[in-house]
């Protein structure tokens, strides 16, 4: 078995409350783009929970064509990161409902 790599710049914590329990994200944007990420650009993380009861978030290099594509295993001078696909949240523009919902799937 491969060993545990840790995705960094991600804090996950549990809360139980009167109605369930909420898993809560803390990513760092910076710490972020440090990740492995596969041959398709996207860094796959798995939320597990340990022996102890605590949540941890561990990097998933799993590839069902068996070959190691991915960045991890490339050496960091070919190692690239960009932040240019990434939008602040303050530049996003919210959805209005009329783009989410299609009145014609209404029920009722």
């Amino acid at each position: 078995m491969a060993d545990k790599e840790f995705a960094n710049g991600i804090i996950v914590k549990t809360v139980d409350t009167k109605y369930g329990q909420i898993i809560k994200l803390s990513i760092n944007k910076d710490s972020i783009l440090n990740n492995p990420y596969n041959e398709r650009g996207w860094v796959n993380i798995d939320l597990k929970t340990a022996k102890s009861g605590k949540m941890y978030a561990e990097i998933n290099n799993y590839n069902p064509n068996g070959n190691s594509n991915s960045s991890a295993s490339q050496s960091d001078s070919t190692k690239t990161t960009s932040s240019d696909n990434l939008v602040e949240f303050g530049e996003m523009e919210a959805p209005t409902t009329e783009s989410l919902i299609d009145e014609e799937e209404i029920p009722f």
